[in-house]
Order: C-alpha cells, then structure tokens, then sequence
C-alpha cells in the first residue's frame, strides 16, 4: 500500500487520557479561556496538566515525536481527528508538544499537522472532509485510531479505505510501503 497521509486520533492514541472540556478548566482559579488553563509541567516526560485542577492531565506516549518526524521525512502528511468537542484544548496541547520537521528543526506539533479535525460529529465525516481538501484518495490514507468505536470508518467507507491499524504507532511504519512526493 502506498501512503501519502496518515490521520492519527489524539485521545488515548497519542496520549494517555482525555482533554475533556466537563473536566478541565472546572478547578479553582481557572481561566474562562479553557485552553488557558493547560500547562506543560514535565517536558521530558510529555505531561501536560490542568492549572486549575492537577488531577487532570494527558501524557503524550514517547514514540509519537520520533514517528511524527519520521512519516515527514517520508513525505507523508500528517491529520489529526478526533470526536473530541473542544479543538481548543486539543490544539493547545499540540502546540505545546514539538516534533521534528522533515528538516530536523524542533516545531510545535500543530504546526506540522497539515489536517485538524477535531470536533463533535462523526469520524467518516471528519476523514470525508481531509480526503476532499487532500485530494486524496481514501486508499492513500491511513487512520491510527485505538477505539474500536471506529469500525464505523471501516463500515461505511468499505473497501475504498485500507484497513484500520489498532495497534502501536511503530507498527504502522514497518508495514506501509511509502512513495516519495
């Protein structure tokens, strides 16, 4: 298979845990602006909190960087979804975690996310609207995602969508042949 983007779902996929807007920014002193109330505390160690409420964190899983900088030297794009209701924690918290760029060069990692569909609504929606804006095919594209509740994607976009890959991220490098742009 040839693979010229790969979609990664963000909650308990490249991080442990769920930037839940019910949970974050509810603590004492918390800013109205939920993003506001994410810090990074441990950069080595990936973790990302809540000011207002320490209980509340996501840790990014270590390998993801390192794959993210791969798949762009490979020349592949990279999309983030996911059914997440507040894209701005999310992006937040992609800005505050860096990755290499194809030349080597540290980036915020929204910053090299070429999709961002993160938001309510349904998943084979979300790929929908990454396939027309890519122009992409949906053979092209792979989706990482760690929620079986994602078979939806498999169903209703059948044969026209490689197959998911519920698995570590290492895994998906190893078995995707890649074609140069």
């Amino acid at each position: 298979m040839t693979v010229k983007l790969v979609a990664l779902e963000l909650d308990y996929t490249i991080w442990s845990g769920r930037l839940d807007e019910k949970r974050f920014g509810r603590g004492r002193g918390a800013s109205s602006v939920i993003e506001d109330n994410l810090e990074l505390v441990h950069p080595e160690d990936r973790v990302i909190k809540d000011r207002s409420d320490d209980r509340n964190y996501i840790t990014l899983f270590p390998d993801v960087p390192d794959i993210v900088h791969d798949l762009l030297k490979r020349g592949i794009k990279i999309a983030v979804t996911s059914r997440n209701s507040s894209k701005n924690l999310c992006d937040r918290a992609l800005w505050y975690y860096k990755a290499n760029d194809a030349s080597d060069r540290s980036q915020s990692m929204i910053s090299l996310v070429a999709y961002d569909e993160v938001g309510n609504g349904s998943k084979v929606d979300q790929l929908e609207r990454i396939r027309t804006w890519s122009r992409l095919d949906y053979k092209d594209m792979i989706l990482f995602d760690s929620d079986s509740s994602s078979s939806e994607v498999e169903q209703k976009l059948g044969e026209s969508c490689n197959p998911l890959f519920h698995f570590h991220l290492n895994v998906l490098l190893s078995r995707c042949e890649v074609q140069a742009p």
